[in-house]
């Protein structure tokens, strides 16, 4: 067993903890340019001029507002660029979500193209793409008048940086194809990506996907929220170059390969994925903090952070200055999608940019790590039941378990104290969010310390890190084979906790007082730098309130090695438990004022309702889980009108299968 560490050591492990904090720092978003920046550069400002043209009302698709959104566009199409070829693609898709239900939509694409001057055997086609409509009770600003006003805007900074000339014959000046894509009926279904990708005639990508020519090079500018940084979420088949060209060409990028693992499980849908179905290489952008606007008449043009316009902008224009002079013809492994098993990329951002490497080398490390492992920790687990050793790689589940469980009860208490927060539960996320999200995650983690140090009281330093350093090459063996792009997550950080501390631990053969520094400091070094970033972009971003027991995932690795971390100095043990519960009381309480709803913050309600032509009948219902003055006189009478609701029930989840009769609070008919 080690032995009490000196009081400097017990300093040098709190500033190991405090490292993990550090690591939540992401690449700097940069500053929003204003509308007298160089011409040749992305501007904020300039874009935000086009949001607010289009983003003043909702804009469904077949609304008289997205005809005016679609003149607009069309207007600065060909005012930014006179000589581009502007083009109107309308098609009825007819479309069946529910059996035995037909809905017919006519949707109408804005296509915009500038033929490459490049031979046709070396050009390809780099296609942007926004979609020009939005949600039905929204005037969608960030979902997607951001991605229009993006795509303008670089437009025009392309045509200002010479990349133009005056003759319609040949109007680019760089080698690829330009195109330009504003698709209507994303928000009913993706319509408008299909149609496009099924049926335009003029410029059919499926038929450029032949033998001597690949297909389009897709890149979607997409918000799910209204602030954050860009995050490149997802990658088309056979766009590991691209993302190496992201590395290379774009400004400040962030990204991980873990993000298209997480997207593949989650119900959301944008029009990468039919062009990614369809087998075309590319990326998909978004910005995804503060998602509470997100398809609600809150999102407005002032609620669209200048600062994430930027980054979008300023991302993607250096990589098409990059793309569009490219030679095709002569990069024959960066045109075509072969490859094998592990033979795709794992990347993931760090302060400088995106760190890009080859999956083979997890497979490596994993195989290296178990060999030092073994080296290692075989003198520890020499003579001991091996039951008792399998039994202590349990221990990190029980902590990510019972962490995410106490979130999840914490955040019950929280709806209890302050019932009005339930009116968020509809959208899962609250105003300001931030303190809550760390006061629960705060919460999680103080649990799962306290379970760890009641689980390993008066165990040896030694097997406890063998066993939360096996967890970790058994988590990074199952993600290599299941899902390749999260293998990082696990195989790096526990090499590098081998490398560091396995050596100490084999020479001084578990006596030397510096062991438990050892681990901390470079062990939480490591941890930071790949797990930080993922806990800001997913438990500070894309992950609601009401989701945040889903981050204990997130700090898998870290939970691994809690009992060892816990282990420098008895100061810290004794602290550790008290302290997080404070912080997160704290954080709560905070969180739960910065939350309340005001004039600025207003309540949001939810009310339905569905219409039968054949019985004349009208039939509401909300889905809040209590009336107020607004919703009360829409849907009144609940309770006189409950045998007819009932009866008319089984329609009602034709009409909207995801909403269960359990999730009503009161309806109507009538």
């Amino acid at each position: 067993a080690l032995g009490a560490l000196h009081p400097r050591a017990e300093l040098g492990g709190a500033a190991a903890h405090g490292i993990f904090v550090a690591g939540l720092r992401l690449p700097a978003v940069p500053s929003a340019l204003s509308a007298d920046a160089p011409a040749d550069r992305f501007s904020a400002a300039r874009a935000h001029r086009h949001i607010r043209a289009i983003a003043g009302e909702p804009r469904p698709t077949g609304s008289a507002a997205l005809t005016r959104a679609r003149a607009y566009i069309q207007s600065e199409l060909r005012r930014i660029a006179p000589v581009i070829q502007v083009e109107t693609q309308e098609q009825l898709l007819v479309e069946s979500f529910v059996p035995g239900i037909a809905s017919g939509t006519r949707v109408q694409n804005i296509i915009a193209r500038l033929p490459g001057a490049g031979d046709v055997s070396g050009r390809r086609p780099i296609l942007l793409l926004a979609h020009y409509d939005s949600a039905a009770n929204s005037p969608g600003a960030n979902d997607d008048g951001a991605g229009v006003a993006v795509l303008l805007e670089l437009l025009r900074a392309l045509h200002s940086g010479a990349s133009f000339s005056s003759s319609a014959e040949s109007p680019a000046r760089f080698r690829n194809d330009l195109i330009l894509l504003f698709t209507d009926g994303e928000e009913r279904g993706l319509l408008g990506a299909r149609a496009y990708v099924r049926s335009y005639v003029p410029y059919q990508l499926r038929e450029s996907r032949s033998e001597s020519r690949p297909g389009a090079i897709v890149f979607n500018i997409e918000a799910r929220g209204s602030s954050g940084p860009a995050l490149m979420f997802q990658t088309g088949p056979g766009s590991d170059w691209l993302v190496r060209a992201v590395a290379a060409s774009a400004r400040d990028p962030i990204g991980s390969s873990s993000a298209p693992e997480l997207f593949r499980l989650l119900p959301y849908g944008t029009d990468f994925q039919v062009f990614a179905r369809a087998g075309h290489a590319g990326l998909n952008f978004a910005y995804i903090n503060n998602t509470l606007h997100y398809h609600t008449p809150q999102d407005t043009p002032d609620t669209v952070d200048p600062r994430s316009l930027q980054h979008h902008g300023e991302n993607v224009l250096g990589l098409l200055r990059d793309l569009l002079d490219r030679d095709f013809s002569t990069s024959p492994a960066e045109a075509s999608a072969a490859g094998g098993r592990f033979s795709g990329v794992n990347y993931l951002p760090a302060p400088s940019g995106l760190i890009v490497y080859a999956e083979w080398w997890n497979v490596v490390a994993l195989l290296l790590g178990f060999a030092l492992w073994l080296l290692c920790f075989a003198p520890e687990l020499r003579g001991r039941f091996i039951g008792r050793t399998l039994l202590q790689f349990a221990q990190p589940l029980g902590c990510l378990l019972l962490g995410a469980l106490a979130m999840a009860m914490v955040w019950q208490a929280v709806l209890y104290s302050v019932p009005e927060l339930r009116a968020t539960l509809f959208t899962g996320e609250t105003y300001r969010p931030g303190f809550l999200k760390a006061g629960l995650q705060l919460s999680g983690l103080a649990v799962a310390g306290a379970f760890a140090l009641r689980w390993n009281r008066g165990r040896e330093p030694g097997l406890v890190l063998a066993a939360g350093t096996g967890g970790l090459l058994l988590a990074g063996g199952l993600a290599i084979l299941q899902a390749p792009g999260t293998a990082y997550f696990f195989v790096l950080p526990v090499c590098a906790l081998i490398l560091t501390t396995g050596p100490v631990l084999y020479v001084s053969g578990g006596s030397s007082r510096a062991l438990r520094l050892a681990i901390a400091v470079p062990g939480l070094l490591v941890i930071a730098l790949i797990c930080g970033p993922l806990v800001r972009l997913l438990g500070f971003g894309l992950f609601g309130v009401s989701a945040q027991p889903a981050v204990m995932l997130v700090y898998a690795p870290w939970l691994f090695l809690l009992p060892v971390l816990l282990s420098v100095g008895t100061g810290l043990r004794r602290w550790f438990v008290p302290a997080g519960i404070s912080a997160s009381a704290v954080c709560l309480v905070y969180g739960a004022q910065l939350a309340a709803f005001s004039v600025q913050q207003p309540r949001p309600n939810s009310v339905f309702y569905a219409v039968d032509a054949d019985a004349r009948t009208i039939t509401r219902f909300s889905c809040d889980a209590r009336l107020d003055p607004w919703t009360g006189p829409l849907v009144r009478g609940a309770a006189a009108a409950t045998a007819q609701t009932d009866a008319a029930a089984a329609g009602i989840e034709n009409y909207l299968p995801v909403l269960r009769r359990s999730s009503w609070n009161r309806k109507l008919s009538a």
